[in-house]
């Protein structure tokens, strides 16, 4: 009776794990669908993202004044990829939540990456900030050998639940940009 019992736990936790990493799952997609629909009003109106850099959490002046990010203050937003891949010889294939390709007047080449995290009061660990870090210097690697010039890539971390000082820091560091829910004054409904 005892084994049988156990067994019967076993079998039940394993299907609760199953369960949470499939709510999990949903509620990152959810975000990133959120993320999108938001990009795409700005899109179908042809006209930048208002105020990013202002929705964002607080950051470093240098970071505010970074050129990446002054220059996305006056761009137009093209093409919107939602689970965008990457992958070069030398990777595995990487992915971005959320792609969003900009036009621009000069001669570069100019994008917005999103990362996106929504899980139950967690923020994100350091290994995953800079897992993000390597994905973003990737893809500058991808974009160079396609024979894009002058890239520019605006890199934004987006946590619903915000951010632990440490990581947060390193990637402001690293010239990435944070925000969540309440910064950027997104509805999930």
């Amino acid at each position: 009776m005892k084994s049988e019992l156990q067994n019967i736990v076993k079998t039940l936790e394993k299907n609760n794990r199953s369960l949470k990493s499939q709510v999990n799952e949903l509620k990152g997609r959810m975000l990133e669908l959120v993320l999108w629909r938001e990009m795409n009003q700005y899109r179908k109106q042809a006209r930048p993202f208002p105020n990013l850099i202002n929705k964002c959490r607080e950051m470093p002046e240098k970071l505010m004044n970074h050129p990446i990010f002054v220059k996305i203050q006056s761009i137009i937003i093209g093409m919107i990829y939602i689970n965008y891949f990457i992958q070069t010889p030398e990777t595995n294939a990487l992915e971005f939540d959320l792609f969003v390709e900009c036009i621009v007047e000069d001669n570069s080449y100019t994008a917005l990456v999103f990362e996106s995290k929504n899980r139950d009061e967690q923020k994100p660990t350091q290994k995953e900030v800079q897992n993000f870090i390597t994905k973003i210097e990737v893809l500058g690697y991808s974009l160079q050998r396609q024979g894009k010039q002058n890239i520019h890539i605006g890199p934004i971390y987006f946590s619903a639940n915000g951010f632990d000082n440490i990581e947060e820091s390193y990637l402001h560091d690293n010239n990435v940009i944070t925000a969540d829910i309440n910064s950027l004054g997104i509805k999930m409904e």
